[in-house]
Order: structure tokens, then sequence, then C-alpha cells
């Protein structure tokens, strides 16, 4: 098994019957989160974001037949007929632990 410390998430594309996201609710510090979960047929249309020290930080893009939606991917987000992601491997001693780090300024 290969394992990844650092990449880039180019790009993503498949389908999904789960989901289950965050996305910022305030214009304050700290930032309010709204968790959204639903269960139905969408499309994912794309997925951008990083791997840091072997930690995901991903972001999606889901449609319907109504919307598109997205925000920060969470774990139990089920994937459909199959969801192809595009990384661009990073070398393993680039210092990205604070990328996602709130406090870091």
């Amino acid at each position: 098994m290969i394992q990844i410390k650092n990449a880039v998430i180019l790009s993503g594309v498949g389908s999904v019957t789960r989901y289950h996201v965050h996305a910022v609710s305030s214009t304050t510090l700290p930032a309010k989160l709204a968790y959204t979960e639903h269960a139905g047929p969408m499309d994912l249309i794309a997925v951008n974001g990083y791997v840091l020290g072997g930690r995901i930080h991903a972001h999606i893009t889901m449609t319907d037949d109504q919307k598109a939606f997205g925000g920060h991917l969470h774990e139990g987000t089920t994937v459909f007929t199959f969801a192809i992601v595009t990384l661009g491997v990073l070398d393993d001693n680039a210092e990205l632990s604070r990328f996602d780090d709130p406090n870091w300024r």
C-alpha cells in the first residue's frame, strides 16, 4: 500500500448516495460551522483540497436535478458508481503542517 503524506487534490468526479459536509455559517471569528448530511443520488462534479501530513482536507461540490451544493468533506459520504480523484503528490518533506491551522497568521 502506498501512503501519500502530502498532495494537492487536483480534481474529482463521480457520484454519491450520501454526503456529510460542513460550510462556514458566520462572518466573525471564530467561524461557526453548519453541518449537513443527506441521503440521495448526487453527481460529484468537483473535488479539491490537500493531503497535509497524511490528513485529507477536501472540499466537494455535488449536484442533483435541482441544485448544486458542497462543502468540506466529512466521513459518512458514500460513493455510488465511482469516484475518480486526481492527486499531485508533493515531496514528503514539504512543510505543510500549519497550512490549515486557523490560528496561524
